[in-house]
């Protein structure tokens, strides 16, 4: 899987240009539906690129699909993502 490094662990957004070239890759392969994992979000010409077919997903939506789905992730997956739940007391009511 092709990944893309950020320097620094800096996460900057993702312009129009990407946007258009996955409205172009779908209708390439007659794809109705697209996600776009934009850790950094979108810029403001991204925004308004974007239509009612692709989905973006920010860091934060990443993080949650995670750990809402973890125990159903295939153990491969669980394998190289390690994760290990944790539970604390709630301050509610004290």
């Amino acid at each position: 899987m092709p990944v893309s490094g950020v320097p620094n662990g800096q996460h900057r957004q993702v312009g129009a240009p990407v946007v258009t070239q996955l409205h172009g890759v779908m209708t390439t392969h007659g794809a109705e539906q697209g996600l776009l994992v934009a850790w950094g979000g979108l810029t403001k010409p991204a925004l308004k690129n974007q239509h009612l077919r692709v989905r973006v997903w920010e860091a934060g939506d990443v993080v949650d699909a995670v750990l809402r789905t973890y125990d159903r992730l295939p153990e491969e997956i669980r394998t190289q993502v390690p994760l290990r739940r944790a539970w604390m007391l709630s301050d509610a009511g004290l």
